[in-house]
């Protein structure tokens, strides 16, 4: 009877927390808006980073702490526009979410809190010979109410 009390125990400790968390609200979720974004070098017609954006707690594969962002307003489902949203996610970390735009190449990074908004660099990317690839873009961005 002990040895049972004692699996039971055992299981419960493991099970408990990991419900716990997968309930838990992810942090930095939330709609925002992009207050500044420069690029360097200077680019006008880079179009993959949305200027109202929302960080869901929708998960890109279950259990895993990778979510999508939406477009604000959301894209009709069947638009060209949501095949590129599907291609956006984001991770939230300890004091940092990192943000990826775009699925073969695109612009990725971390943004970290600084006073009220999340502020960091965007890099370029992509999967393969792309070395002259070198655009770096410096975003600010605001949390915004998501009815907005």
């Amino acid at each position: 009877m002990k040895l049972l009390i004692g699996c039971v125990a055992a299981v419960l400790c493991w099970v408990l927390p990991v419900q716990s968390q997968s309930g838990k609200q992810a942090p930095f979720a939330g709609c925002y808006e992009v207050q500044t974004l420069t690029w360097n070098p200077p680019d006008n017609r880079i179009r993959l980073i949305p200027s109202r954006f929302e960080l869901s707690a929708d998960r890109t594969q279950p259990g895993h702490d990778v979510f999508v962002i939406h477009n604000i307003p959301a894209s009709p489902d069947n638009s060209t526009e949501s095949i590129v949203e599907k291609s956006r996610f984001w991770i939230p970390k300890r004091n940092e979410v990192l943000l990826s735009f775009g699925a073969m190449g695109g612009f990725r990074g971390a943004l970290k809190p600084t006073n009220g908004d999340l502020v960091g660099k965007l890099k370029e990317w992509c999967d393969s010979r792309c070395d002259w690839k070198k655009r770096i873009g410096t975003i600010r961005v605001r949390k915004i109410d998501c009815s907005r």
